[in-house]
């Protein structure tokens, strides 16, 4: 159905459909845009990931998403209509700049909150407060 649908938009060249892949890795790797596009997560490792690539990436505004990625600085929030994504995918395309700004400002904002010593951090100190009596 999709790539029915690319092929009437005129984009069939464009999308790469891979269907389930062992390593999804390579396919984030050669993407120009990452879209995680879902109806329920909380916060998603593979945003984390591309983020730490530097991939310019969209994302829904579900679950624990919103908390994780300062829109429009660190990635691009839509909601769930087909509009709105297609829209904000061509805006990424058209505007390579902002794409490449897009990627070292995220880039910077995984390693500095999400990094394995900050959560370490954080988790340590939690787990070291006393218990409430």
């Amino acid at each position: 159905m999709l790539k029915q649908y690319a092929r009437e938009i005129g984009v069939e060249d464009r999308v790469i459909f891979t269907g389930d892949l062992d390593n999804p890795h390579i396919a984030t790797t050669v993407a120009d845009i990452y879209t995680h596009i879902t109806f329920g997560e909380g916060l998603p490792l593979a945003l984390l990931e591309v983020m730490k690539i530097g991939k310019p990436l969209i994302a829904s505004k579900i679950g624990g998403i919103p908390e994780a990625i300062r829109h429009p600085l660190e990635g691009i929030l839509v909601e769930n209509k087909a509009e709105d994504i297609i829209q904000r995918v061509e805006f990424l395309f058209q505007n390579p700049k902002i794409r490449r700004k897009m990627s070292v400002i995220s880039r910077r904002a995984v390693e500095k909150r999400f990094s394995w010593r900050k959560t370490a951090f954080v988790l340590l100190k939690h787990f070291s407060k006393k218990p409430d009596k």
